[in-house]
Parts: structure tokens; C-alpha cells; sequence
């Protein structure tokens, strides 16, 4: 199962100078949750902004055109985007960034994990500056919500 696990705000923006912009402790508990024992594709932005370190207890795949095989297997680099569908099946993977591995992967999510911050706890900055996360939910309905505090998390399911 595919599935695409991001934060977004009201400017559905997701990144800003390759960091998140929310890091919400209960939004954190639960993509760890929902990401531990599974598989976790990034790009090597995102791999970057994690001081190059994979995430534990998953297997961490990074798509990326100049980074090198991990020395300890702690990950695994993919050069080529089409490879990756090669080893994806029986497997529950969550793809976790950047902007253009989510818009790769576009046409083929089964559930899309969307943390929406609300507007009273949107950070002011400049949006210009921001990356931007591009998703239709056309073809989605949900499934699942929960709302916390600041955010509320919506699970999508793709339609048949």
C-alpha cells in the first residue's frame, strides 16, 4: 500500500529553508506510529534535513541522483524514480518528502495521511519562500479524523 504522510498548513505548505515548518509533538508521535516497521521513501533533500541520518526501525529509501550507497545498509539509494516500484509490493510505504517525490508518486497513492495545521496556529512567514504541497483529492474521500488542538489529521482513500 502506497500511501503519501505530510503536514500542511491553509497555503498547504509543507517546507521552509528544507525543514518543516510544524513540528508538532503529537503529530510527530503519530507519524512515527504509523511509520515504524515500514518503509519510508524521501528525497535526498528531505534525507538532508534528517542530518543524513535514516529514520529507525524502517526501511528508509532515498531517491536521489548523486548520493552514495549507504556503507552500513542503513538505507538504501535508488538513482532511478521507476525502480522503486520494482521492490514496493506487499509492503506498507509512506512517502515523507519533498515536493517532488510526493508529486511523482501523485497518481499512485492508496491513502493520503494529511496533517491540516489550523488557521489560528498558522506560523506567519513568507509564503513566497515556502514549498508548496500540490495533492488532488478528487479522486479521494475520507475515511478517517482526528482533531487535536492545533491540527486535525484526515485520512484519504483512493476511490475505485
Amino acid at each position: 500500500m502506497l500511501n503519501l504522510i505530510a503536514c500542511i498548513d491553509k497555503y498547504n505548505s509543507i517546507g521552509l529553508n528544507n525543514d518543516l515548518i510544524y513540528k508538532f509533538k503529537d503529530d510527530l508521535h503519530i507519524f512515527k506510529q504509523k511509520t515504524i516497521n515500514n518503509t519510508v521513501i524521501m528525497g535526498r533533500k528531505t534525507f538532508e534535513s534528517l542530518n543524513n541520518n535514516p529514520l529507525p526501525n524502517r526501511e528508509n529509501i532515498i531517491i536521489s541522483k548523486t548520493l552514495s550507497e549507504s556503507k552500513n545498509n542503513s538505507y538504501s539509494v535508488f538513482k532511478n524514480i521507476n525502480d522503486v516500484f520494482k521492490i514496493l509490493t506487499n509492503k506498507t510505504v509512506f512517502i515523507i518528502g519533498g515536493k517532488q517525490i510526493y508529486e511523482y508518486f501523485n497518481p499512485y497513492y492508496d491513502e493520503i495521511h494529511l496533517t491540516v495545521v489550523k488557521n489560528e496556529f498558522t506560523k506567519n512567514y513568507n509564503i513566497n519562500d515556502s514549498i508548496k504541497l500540490n495533492i488532488n483529492l478528487d479522486n479521494f474521500k475520507i475515511i478517517s479524523s482526528q482533531n487535536f488542538e492545533k491540527f486535525h489529521i484526515n485520512i484519504y482513500k483512493r476511490l475505485p
